[in-house]
């Protein structure tokens, strides 16, 4: 539910915004402001990136942090299974 949520969130609010103000757009990796003095002084801007961290930190490092533990318990599990858990 959360990728869905994200992907809405994206498609309709970042994609359009960052299309009409960025240039070089090279995918989970970097772009280039158009016009970098307006968007420095843009509060939508700011606004997206802050609720894109918001987002982040409520739904994603919370569940990260739960599928890590619970990899490492089922790591463990099987360790011991073989024989090799210490």
């Amino acid at each position: 539910m959360n990728n869905d949520i994200d992907m809405a969130i994206t498609l309709d609010t970042f994609r359009p915004y960052y299309l009409q103000n960025f240039c070089n757009l090279r995918f989970k990796q970097s772009a280039t402001p158009i016009d970098y003095e307006s968007i420095v002084d843009d509060p939508y801007y700011h606004n997206i990136v802050d609720y894109r961290l918001v987002v982040l930190r409520a739904n994603r490092i919370g569940s990260c942090t739960k599928s890590i533990d619970e990899i490492r318990a089922v790591l463990a599990m099987l360790e011991e299974e073989l024989g090799n858990g210490v």
